[in-house]
């Protein structure tokens, strides 16, 4: 994701990072054990969640999906990228991959 339309993890507030943290672990808690640590090994060796750039889209995130904010985000890092969509009426979240 470019600089400019996208913030880096590391400079979110902590209670964002500790969301996003959430988030990720949510997906990941999905796949079974040996895909997990595949993917989790994945991450960390592209600089996990602490070298990641944060980019949101559609609705500015003024509000929770909860409290009924409709925003986006993509979360990356080179050759993996993770998408987070509440703006359909449901969550969905998809996961990317390149191999090197």
């Amino acid at each position: 994701m470019a600089k400019g339309q996208s913030s880096e993890f590391a400079k979110l507030n902590p209670l964002a990072q500790a969301q996003l943290a959430n988030t990720w672990n949510q997906r990941l808690s999905i796949f079974t054990p040996a895909v997990r640590q595949k993917i989790e090994t994945l991450h960390l060796s592209r600089g996990g969640l602490k070298k990641s750039r944060i980019a949101f889209y559609n609705e500015p995130p003024t509000k929770r999906c909860i409290d009924g904010g409709k925003w986006d985000f993509k979360c990356g890092l080179p050759g993996m990228v993770w998408d987070y969509q509440a703006s359909s009426g449901h969550i969905h979240m998809s996961l990317w991959i390149k191999p090197n």
